[in-house]
């Protein structure tokens, strides 16, 4: 299997919403269904050859287990709507190894969430969800809880021992999602079997999970409705509702092994109750602001949002300051900027405005501070000489520089085509 490319950047600077072109992006038809299989292979084999090329979905990796196994992530968001940051859902399916429709659940989310028909795709529009679909790569891989170290997951968030939850949690801090829901089942020898939704978190928990108990009932499945009312511990949902104060739901199925009607009925509980929480924090989108990421931290993060950036094509023997047009004239722009910060294995930095050298229109004005990327093979030129080298081995934190490049809607990032040292005085 080929390995799946990791995206870097910044995750909140380019999630993306635009009302005005909400549900423009047709789904693909010919996205086959996902494998009701236990081994998590046979997943990320489906994941890279049903969804690689989707214009909602983006899968990047987010950590690796202590065995090498990549933890997987899909980014689900209609493409077309570029502008700025929404709410985000992350979605954590599979803590534990032994409960594979948690993994299946996931999978057929990301189906339907990705084949979807553009009239009903609207109302998912405003939201940006992040989906783990194996959140235990070793231990589903053996089948078991735990670990290969032996941990049991759902109790290392208020630890952080483990390198599969440091991974997940760096994940979320650079996500900063608006809920979070954690996929389970209940398996035999459990104390409860009962199919329950519980919220932490404050109202806007309990209100998803009564929403997701209402929905599973219209569909004659049951999904009892409970609120976590003490404090904080290590189970992820609990963690995060009352340490982080971030809204969190733990969604418990029940797991009968060789029960085919059990497995139907746990995919399709937990669909339609994700599908309810999705839909919810969709259509309220508006009801409050969405702080965006700190640009002064985006470098560090995965950018599962960022869209397609257009390719600068220049060809090595290529004149010094010749490029090639912009795909979008309108939608190319230059601006004067200060350098914050630069990342130079992932070709890009974090630029500052200095508004009275902007040479763009106020209706281009962008956001106080930008993400200028480059794939390292466009020329650059420097006052009082000029250079052929890699454009960001030039740069260092503090230089004035010009840019011109491709504006990517309001998300706060830029293609660069050219980028020109000043560094003088104001």
């Amino acid at each position: 299997m080929r390995n799946l490319a990791v995206l870097t950047a910044s995750i909140g600077v380019a999630a993306f919403c635009c009302p005005a072109l909400a549900g423009g992006t047709e789904a693909r038809a010919d996205i086959p269904k996902p494998p009701l299989s236990a081994d998590p292979a046979r997943s990320a084999e489906w994941l890279e050859m049903a969804l690689v090329d989707n214009p909602r979905v983006r899968v990047a990796a987010c950590g690796q287990t202590s065995e090498g196994r990549t933890i997987q992530m899909v980014a689900i968001q209609d493409e077309c709507c570029i502008g700025d940051p929404v709410p985000r859902i992350a979605i954590l399916c599979r803590q534990h190894g032994d409960e594979p429709e948690a993994t299946d659940a996931g999978l057929e989310l990301i189906y339907r969430l990705s084949s979807m028909p553009d009239e009903k795709w609207q109302a998912y529009t405003q939201v940006a969800i992040v989906i783990v679909p194996i959140a235990n790569p070793d231990g589903s891989a053996a089948l078991q809880r735990r670990n290969s170290d032996g941990s049991d997951l759902n109790r290392d968030w208020g630890h952080q021992r483990t390198p599969e939850i440091r991974a997940l949690t760096d994940m979320l801090h650079s996500l900063r999602p608006k809920l979070v829901i954690d996929v389970h089942q209940w398996v035999p020898g459990d104390s409860c079997q009962t199919p329950l939704a519980e919220a932490a978190g404050g109202a806007l928990a309990n209100q998803i999970v009564s929403e997701m108990h209402h929905d599973c009932a219209v569909d004659g499945l049951a999904l009892a409705p409970r609120r976590w009312l003490s404090g904080a511990d290590s189970l992820c949902h609990r963690y995060y509702g009352a340490a982080q104060h971030i809204p969190a739901i733990l969604l418990e199925t029940r797991h009968v092994p060789g029960d085919p009607n059990a497995r139907t009925a746990a995919i399709e509980t937990t669909c339609v109750a994700l599908l309810a929480a999705i839909r919810h924090i969709s259509l309220h989108a508006g009801d409050a602001g969405h702080a965006p990421i700190d640009p002064s931290t985006v470098l560090d993060n995965l950018d599962v949002f960022a869209p397609k950036l257009v390719k600068p094509q220049v060809a090595a023997n290529t004149a010094v300051g010749a490029h090639t047009a912009s795909p979008d004239k309108r939608n190319e722009i230059t601006l004067s900027v200060r350098v914050v910060q630069v990342s130079r294995a992932d070709k890009a930095m974090v630029v500052e405005m200095i508004p009275k050298k902007a040479s763009t229109s106020d209706a281009q004005a962008p956001a106080l501070q930008r993400i200028v990327q480059t794939d390292g093979a466009v020329f650059m030129g420097v006052r009082g000489g000029m250079t052929d080298g890699p454009l960001i081995d030039q740069i260092a934190a503090g230089d004035r520089v010009e840019v011109t490049g491709f504006a990517i809607g309001t998300s706060g990032r830029i293609q660069a085509r050219t980028i020109e040292i000043v560094n003088e005085t104001d």
